[in-house]
């Protein structure tokens, strides 16, 4: 896959793999989840990158990897054109303040002992990112709590007062705190009721726009992905298996799990896959022991002898559309 420097974020060949403790009691032999299995991929400035994918294939594994929360088993992390792979704790600090993170649950990803205003503030704190003092501190926190739309009055308010929305604006207000240049969104809409889920994702939008942000967007809402991604990678059992933008994917996907993800869309498997809706059979099997050859051969539709036993590279296909199967990239 070609990078240049218009890219923000350059991951090759990025591996998380965790140990299962109890594999060698018996057998002897060591086993390992294999949550993010060699992934590729990159995201320009500005643009929102999707991460779209069943749960359980590493989508939320793979953005706290990037954000070096859990350290990579192998591979190579680049940000902002530095090499962020390798860097111990103390040298990732002063990086963390262009890469921030919201979580997916508004109720536990904040701090119940502390109030809007320190919990949103608390990153400037620990960065010492804000200048002029207890007043222009308290000034960013009006500012920040305005932008998300929180009420100023709030500030001294703690989270259990709030509800999920208002809670996940809190989120990105304190995101947002240090100026950061990317925000890795893991699933931040997920756990909130629908008519506020559109607030939220239209906030993330705007503020977008307004600071010039690159978003990771991971998500299992293949509605919400459409709406706000600019490119969408597909993910299955850790791996990225389609990678283009979003006109592209969601018009002529490739990949025949794309296909089935797509055609479990009521709207979309009604009006534009009619004629073609394969049926995902069984369930994605345990990331423990992934299937040999393709992770995929064992529910897909197109599924040869040559997909048991060889392993697909992510294409090329077409210029900026990136496959990873035997026998779309062989044109069968």
């Amino acid at each position: 896959m070609s990078h240049t420097s218009e890219n923000i974020l350059e991951v090759q060949g990025l591996r998380k793999w965790f140990p299962v403790k109890s594999s060698q009691l018996f057998s002897g032999e060591k086993k390992f989840v294999k949550a993010v299995d060699g992934v590729d991929l990159h995201a320009k400035y500005g643009e929102t990158l999707g991460i779209v994918g069943e749960s359980g294939c590493g989508k939320s594994t793979l953005g706290r990897t990037i954000m070096k929360l859990i350290q990579p088993t192998e591979g190579r992390i680049v940000f902002d054109g530095q090499d962020i792979t390798n860097l111990s704790d103390k040298q990732m600090r002063p990086i963390r303040r262009n890469m921030q993170i919201m979580f997916q649950d508004p109720y536990a990803s904040l701090n119940p002992r502390m109030t809007v205003a320190d919990i949103i503030a608390e990153p400037m704190d620990t960065m010492k990112t804000c200048p002029g003092g207890s007043e222009g501190r308290l000034r960013r926190i009006v500012e920040l709590m305005e932008t998300c739309g929180i009420n100023k009055a709030f500030m001294n308010r703690y989270p259990h007062e709030f509800s999920g929305g208002q809670r996940q604006r809190i989120g990105i207000a304190r995101a947002l705190s240090v100026g950061p240049k990317m925000i890795v969104c893991d699933e931040p809409v997920s756990a909130l009721d629908v008519s506020i889920q559109s607030q939220i994702i239209n906030l993330l939008v705007d503020l977008k726009k307004q600071y010039e942000l690159t978003l990771l967007f991971i998500s299992h809402d293949l509605g919400v992905v459409e709406y706000i991604s600019d490119r969408v990678a597909v993910m299955y059992l850790g791996k990225v298996v389609e990678l283009c933008d979003k006109k592209r994917l969601f018009s002529n996907p490739q990949h025949p799990y794309t296909k089935a993800l797509l055609s479990s869309i009521p709207e979309i498997g009604g009006k534009k896959f009619q004629d073609e809706r394969p049926a995902l059979e069984g369930d994605i099997p345990s990331p423990v022991n992934p299937p040999s050859g393709c992770t995929f051969h064992t529910r897909c539709p197109m599924a040869c002898e040559d997909c048991k036993r060889i392993v697909p590279q992510l294409i090329e296909k077409e210029p900026g559309h990136y496959v990873s199967c035997i026998r779309v990239n062989d044109g069968k």
